[in-house]
């Protein structure tokens, strides 16, 4: 770390350089990798994913299940204001050690050992967005399509208060619309962007 490094009168030299290589070799990796995943998705998608597989907080599950701060050498200061297990550290230490392995083995190794550890993560944000954003994807293929947003309108609110269904039309201008049925106004609007893709044969 810099303030061990500055202690030390730049003895050590610090990870910073490492960090900066790193950082720039897991965002090729992640990029790659979700671009050949995900091949019908549009870029603000992909940009949006990746920003949650590289972030601190991603980072920073992979530092501790590498238990990597017990090999991070801190300052005093640092040390003792919780450094090392702060989250900005643990996220510097997994780029820094993804600039080593990059300059020591090269990008195939470095693939491998960066993939083992997104992928799980990319799993399961792929089910999130799946079960909930059917929305988000219908709106931005529209505005990259036709350069406009699908519009929403509700059909009907029927039922007790305590048991609602609401019944949600959803429709592209002169393209192609559906509906759809859900116990709150959200998840109307999602199942009738659901059949719209269906529809338009973006899922199955």
């Amino acid at each position: 770390h810099s303030s061990y490094s500055n202690e030390t009168g730049k003895l050590w030299p610090d990870n910073e350089r490492l960090e900066y290589l790193g950082d720039s070799v897991l965002g090729l990796i992640t990029n790659e990798y979700l671009y050949k995943r995900f091949e019908n998705y549009p870029e603000g998608k992909l940009a949006k994913i990746k920003g949650r597989v590289v972030s601190e907080g991603a980072l920073t599950k992979i530092s501790d299940k590498l238990s990597l701060s017990d090999y991070l050498l801190l300052g005093k200061g640092e040390k003792e204001s919780g450094g090392g297990s702060r989250a900005s550290n643990q996220a510097n230490l997994v780029e820094a050690l993804l600039g080593a392995i990059y300059l020591d083995q090269g990008l195939n190794t470095s693939k491998k050992f960066i993939l083992n550890h997104i992928k799980d993560l990319v799993d399961n944000l792929e089910k999130i967005e799946a079960i909930k954003d059917y929305k988000t994807i219908l709106q931005e293929y529209c505005q990259k399509k036709y350069r406009f947003v699908p519009s929403y309108e509700l059909v009907s609110e029927t039922g007790p208060d305590h048991d609602k269904e609401f019944r949600i039309h959803v429709s592209i201008k002169g393209v192609v619309s559906s509906e759809g049925i859900g116990k709150n106004k959200r998840k109307a609007e999602q199942n009738a962007a659901k059949n719209v893709l269906k529809q338009l044969k973006l899922i199955h």
